[in-house]
């Protein structure tokens, strides 16, 4: 196919994975949000910015506003958290996910960017922690719902996405990406925070991990609403 973005969806045991590659040559890539950081849906941020893919970034504090340094437009808009690893970024208008150890590997300031956690391969080698015993930030092992991030050599970016029904351990996302030929990778929030929206010839395809509209019940049913999203739109010809 000549479309730049290009999704596979595969189902096995009704275990649903979708694969997305996107040409940065064609498409530009972004942070989203709105004032104050409010919580927002990646449906909303397709909507209002007319956007072709968006996705939920970084993790976020318990008061709703993200976990970890946020870069727009080249400034910094939220404060680092010393702890994640795994970094998005934009330089020369080339997007890049991995680790952070990146970010000094390729030259020039951040245009636009996110800090998440964990990173899981550079250089096509899984890091080994991934199968390491849970601690309070980071569990590989947990069988949730995943959102994979990563770039190949030549600059392509890949995302491997849940979808219905479509959860799996950090293992198990890292060697689908491998198989994939990503290079470098890093996962962005997932588990109930999961969503994503993409624009195509025919129409529009959602998915959420979760509920994000209803307010209704008790604390642990509340819309999942997150404050950052990435930001995929063509390039102006």
């Amino acid at each position: 196919s000549d479309n730049p973005i290009q999704g596979v969806i595969s189902s096995l045991f009704g275990a649903e994975m979708n694969i997305i590659t996107i040409s940065p040559k064609q498409y530009a890539f972004s942070t989203s949000f709105l004032p104050a950081f409010i919580g927002t849906t990646a449906k909303e941020r397709l909507r209002e910015e007319r956007l072709d893919f968006s996705i939920v970034a970084n993790f976020r504090e318990p008061n709703g506003k993200p976990l970890g340094w946020v870069y727009h437009q080249g400034q910094q808009v939220n404060r680092p958290f010393p702890v994640w690893t795994g970094v998005f970024f934009v330089k020369g208008g080339q997007p890049y996910f991995g680790p952070k150890s990146l970010l000094d590997e390729v030259p020039g300031a951040i245009e636009e960017g996110t800090q998440g956690y964990p990173s899981v391969m550079k250089n096509h080698t899984v890091f080994s922690y991934v199968d390491l015993a849970p601690d309070k930030f980071f569990d590989g092992k947990k069988i949730t719902y995943r959102s994979l991030a990563g770039t190949r050599r030549d600059g392509t970016a890949v995302f491997v996405l849940s979808g219905d029904g479509g959860v799996c351990n950090v293992s198990e996302v890292a060697e689908l990406a491998k198989k994939l030929d990503v290079q470098h990778a890093t996962l962005l929030d997932g588990g109930r925070a999961l969503q994503y929206s993409i624009r195509h010839a025919w129409g529009s395809y959602h998915f959420q991990a979760f509920n994000t509209q209803l307010n209704l019940g008790p604390r642990w049913m509340r819309p999942q609403k997150s404050p950052v999203y990435i930001a995929v739109k063509p390039r102006a010809s």
